[in-house]
């Protein structure tokens, strides 16, 4: 690849300190990518021969940050060889320029949002339990990561009535004092109740035992869950786009 290089663990540790320097809240998921290319070859990092911009890789899925208008231009035209590609990235001037030089490539825009236990605001938590695989008191509403978690005997928060599950999350350390919403669903008969701002809160109060943030990604057009945790203190960070075509 003209004017990049790849990476190797070494330098790829050069980044993720780079990047916590700089705070860890505003980079974590940049941080906890980097993480993970370290531990299996399916995924690739690179930067330019300056060194300043990192471009993530695995398979047709792109991760970019830059810092310089040049670095862009040269990810810009690694990644625009390839069809039906995904691109995440973080700075809104790095979309807005895959938008103009891509053809035909769509962006969802999302919010990374926050909480600690000083801005945490605990809402009711007394129905909510720890669930355990139980084929016979699961209705089949949900979606299949909570059969998978509950088979690696993840911890996962859910709210019953009359033994039905009507809402679950499930919450995980991504990286050090920092834990994500990676999933929180409730079942469509039963929105609008209450029940996904009671199991969430339960979750995040459990964790920011153990954690010192807990972090949420969500839609900016799912205002439903962005007005709910602001009612728990989450505060927003940052952005993420994610463009395909």
């Amino acid at each position: 690849m003209g004017n990049i290089k790849k990476l190797d663990n070494k330098e790829i540790n050069k980044f993720i300190k780079k990047f916590q320097n700089e705070g860890l809240l505003k980079n974590y998921d940049i941080i906890w990518i980097l993480e993970q290319t370290k531990k299996s070859s399916r995924w690739e990092v690179y930067t330019t021969t300056d060194g300043t911009g990192c471009l993530v890789k695995q398979n047709k899925f792109y991760w970019v940050y830059c810092e310089q208008g040049k670095d862009l231009e040269i990810f810009c035209r690694e990644i625009a060889k390839n069809k039906n590609l995904y691109i995440h990235c973080y700075q809104n001037w790095v979309k807005n320029y895959f938008v103009e030089k891509i053809y035909d490539i769509s962006c969802k825009e999302r919010s990374y949002y926050y909480v600690t236990q000083e801005n945490f605001k605990k809402g009711k938590i007394k129905d909510v339990i720890n669930l355990e695989f139980n084929d016979s008191n699961l209705e089949e509403w949900y979606s299949k990561e909570l059969k998978d978690f509950l088979l690696q005997k993840q911890k996962i928060y859910g709210i019953k009535q009359d033994d039905n599950l009507v809402a679950w999350t499930y919450v995980d350390t991504i990286t050090k004092n920092i834990a994500e919403v990676y999933k929180i669903e409730v079942h469509p008969l039963s929105r609008r109740r209450g029940y996904g701002k009671q199991v969430l809160s339960a979750a995040v109060d459990d964790v920011l035992k153990r954690e010192d943030m807990v972090v949420f990604n969500v839609s900016v057009e799912n205002q439903a869950a962005i007005e709910m945790i602001k009612k728990l203190g989450f505060k927003e960070q940052g952005k993420e786009y994610r463009l395909a075509n």
